[in-house]
């Protein structure tokens, strides 16, 4: 069974999740984040690079201090996570924070100096 045909099935069940899904339509939200939300309401699992972890907690990942989590957001290289239609924060992609890793643990190219 897809991930469509899991969404269908658990709305079916539930008049609110299918309420939610005519709201969803109506806001122009694409159906992959509809998946989601429906996946997080009915008991489901994300998928782990689609974690959102908060603020003190990329710190903590990332051996730094929260505030430059801030910078670090500030200057792109880390990606908050937006409510639909909200201004406010719900944390960090976990994903952007990976991608943060591995280009910090790249072995940097040699420079004119060195060759």
């Amino acid at each position: 069974m897809n991930t469509h045909e899991k969404t269908t099935s658990a709305t079916a069940d539930n008049p609110i999740l299918s309420a939610a899904l005519q709201m969803f339509n109506a806001a122009g939200i694409s159906k992959t984040k509809q998946e989601q939300i429906v996946a997080i309401l009915s008991g489901g699992e994300v998928r782990e690079e689609e974690r959102i972890v908060k603020r003190r907690e990329a710190a903590q990942m990332l051996g730094i201090a929260p505030s430059r989590v801030d910078a670090f957001v500030y200057m792109g290289r880390l990606e908050r996570a937006y409510a639909p239609g909200s201004q406010r924060a719900l944390g960090i992609r976990l994903s952007s924070i990976r991608r943060f890793q591995a280009s910090c643990t790249a072995t940097p190219t040699a420079t004119a100096k060195e060759a």
